[in-house]
């Protein structure tokens, strides 16, 4: 089902992509062909997971990890996808919700669940309704080409966590389970997180491996813990820690693909990795 850009709605408040033609395909045709050679490539069949955890960089980076996720997933008869990210700005002990009322990306504009946000807001004084974080993070971004692509209409509940401390953590997810436990079965979780911070091959295979490690425990507070005294450098601990937090050991995170990306110059990358989240 083709999802092109339809005559902008005055009503609509629009958050507008800021890294499209940057990380991925600004044209259309050119993205849409781009997430089919994705799909025709990975050998996996259609799966019907809880939610992904997803990488967040240039689609030559990761797009195929991205897609992997998707892929596990893609089955999900859902209403509404839940993303969490993380603020890569100065990390404020607040939790954002937008203002805006769609998402633009080059196959169409993505809905914003605007009652959940409006729920959540109301769940407590550390979530706020700031367009600003969300304008200038890509974090979720990345993930809409091919939420749209593989559940065209899909409304979104988009949040962006500051710090990633434990009461947020414990914040977020007590909200969620109050308001939406409910329908769970046509909610999808993403979560999206970079595996390691920038370093050499080797450092950043180490840290990545405690990432996994600590995730495959179900230990989230060990997970915040880790991070905060650096012997984990994954941008989005807080989103990963809320989803264990949220349902403890009764999922299970199992990676789908693993990469290793450097700058030639330097020699210097990151880890990137993708799973799927599966209740046990």
């Amino acid at each position: 089902m083709d999802t092109y850009p339809m005559e902008p709605n005055p009503k609509e408040k629009v958050r507008e992509p800021i890294v499209e033609g940057l990380l991925y395909p600004a044209d259309p045709t050119a993205l849409k062909d781009l997430l089919i050679q994705y799909g025709v490539s990975i050998p996996e069949s259609s799966g019907s997971s809880l939610g992904i955890l997803t990488p967040h960089a240039a689609y030559d980076r990761c797009g195929i990890l991205i897609a992997r996720a998707f892929r596990a997933v893609e089955k999900r008869q859902i209403v509404r996808a839940i993303l969490i990210g993380p603020v890569h700005r100065d990390e404020e002990d607040a939790i954002y919700l937008p203002e805006s009322t769609c998402f633009q990306t080059p196959l169409g504009n993505v809905p914003v669940d605007e009652e959940a946000v409006e729920a959540l807001f109301s769940s407590g004084t550390r979530f706020l309704k700031n367009d600003i974080p969300h304008l200038e993070e890509h974090c979720l971004e990345i993930q809409l080409p091919f939420l749209t692509y593989h559940f065209p209409g899909v409304k979104i509940l988009p949040i962006l966590m500051g710090k990633p401390s434990t009461s947020n953590v414990q914040l977020l997810s007590h909200a969620l389970k109050s308001l939406f436990s409910s329908q769970w079965d046509k909610t999808l979780f993403l979560i999206t997180s970079n595996g390691s911070l920038i370093s050499t091959p080797e450092e950043t295979e180490k840290d990545a491996d405690r990432f996994l490690d600590v995730i495959q425990k179900a230990d989230w507070k060990t997970l915040l813990q880790e991070r905060s005294a650096h012997r984990i450098g994954a941008c989005g601990t807080g989103g990963v820690a809320t989803i264990l937090h949220l349902f403890g050991s009764s999922i299970q995170f199992t990676p789908l693909g693993r990469v290793f990306s450097a700058d030639e110059k330097t020699g210097k990358g990151m880890v990137y990795i993708s799973f799927r989240i599966d209740q046990k």
